[in-house]
């Protein structure tokens, strides 16, 4: 499922609707709202009826500071947010202001909590803006889920980065650039402020969402085009190929992936290594893992196997698992 995250909309009709327009040229499934959808801005009637469609349909949405303060504006607007509020809430009808009074303050989807400022203490809206704010955020998360939430998408800072688990205690920043993806396994834990759609504050003007891609797996094999026969029924194009996704899917069987999107494919090609960095570069495939050859491991001293190549030349992360065989044979083929 390829999810689109969106947050501080604060009532600009015309950045919502842009984000909305691109996102489905992304091919977005679903739409995750993570507060703030009203406030500065002077079209909140035309956001929230949007926002409101789009939760009927299965979107997600998480209530913001500015939301809670439009419902109950403060008695003094002694700042802008506070007198902007007092505005929208005059605008807003007993619809609009009983489905923002209504929001929660958190969303579990799978492996991820949807929040507007954190999960520490999310009532008393903190800014996520360093490493100390995201620890706190991802450790009160993991107290109110458990272990199953690893990542946290949050807005409030107008701006995008990612907290990342490294290879310390605490989390790492890193800021990522626009239209770049950025893999994340499941087991890594991080927080992602989205950015905003009216107001970013990275010095780029233009409207700021989040794209989270859906994880799909492609269990992918090269097999010879010698293996084929245009004479031989039983070496037909169709057949062969069959008998292979046929193991493809024996496979792939234990992996357990029920409800998951998985497709199966079959590849002819007398370059097995190209076959397949073809297939990494014309999919986007953000993770291959495949098979470490093992067989004559002496020879490979000196020529590159296949999986070698593609972990020299692909365009994304390569894993290479082996079994557990003598690898100190290679000892035996003389100096290193």
């Amino acid at each position: 499922m390829k999810l689109a995250l969106l947050s501080d909309i604060h009532a600009n009709r015309q950045a919502l609707e842009a984000c909305l327009l691109h996102a489905d040229a992304q091919g977005v499934d679903r739409h995750a709202f993570l507060g703030d959808l009203v406030g500065y801005g002077a079209d909140p009637i035309a956001v929230l009826d949007q926002v409101m469609a789009l939760a009927e349909q299965g979107a997600i949405v998480v209530q913001g500071n500015h939301d809670h303060m439009a419902v109950q504006p403060a008695t003094t607007a002694d700042n802008m947010g506070a007198s902007t509020a007092a505005w929208t809430h005059q605008q807003l009808t007993n619809k609009h202001l009983d489905f923002l009074a209504h929001l929660p303050m958190t969303a579990q989807l799978d492996h991820l909590l949807l929040v507007h400022a954190s999960a520490h203490q999310p009532e008393r809206w903190p800014y996520i803006d360093n490493a100390r704010a995201a620890q706190a955020c991802l450790q009160a998360a993991m107290a109110l889920c458990g272990r199953e939430v690893a990542h946290v998408l949050v807005g409030h800072v107008h701006h995008q980065t990612l907290y990342y688990k490294g290879s310390g205690a605490g989390l790492m920043p890193f800021q990522p650039s626009a239209g770049v993806p950025v893999p994340i396994p499941a087991s890594r834990s991080c927080v992602a402020t989205v950015g905003s759609v009216r107001q970013p504050r990275d010095g780029d003007t233009r409207a700021m969402y989040g794209l989270r891609p859906g994880a799909r797996l492609a269990c992918v094999t090269v097999i010879s085009p010698n293996d084929t026969s245009s004479t031989q029924s039983n070496k037909s194009e169709t057949s062969v190929h069959r008998s292979h996704l046929n193991r493809l899917k024996m496979w792939a069987a234990p992996l357990d992936l029920a409800g998951h999107q998985c497709s199966m494919h079959v590849l002819e090609s007398s370059d097995v290594a190209g076959a397949l960095l073809a297939y990494a570069h014309g999919n986007h495939v953000s993770m291959v893992i495949m098979g470490a050859a093992t067989h004559g491991l002496q020879m490979q001293r000196w020529v590159a196997t296949v999986p070698i190549k593609v972990a020299m030349d692909a365009p994304c992360t390569v894993v290479l698992v082996k079994p557990s065989l003598p690898f100190e044979l290679l000892g035996d083929a003389g100096p290193h």
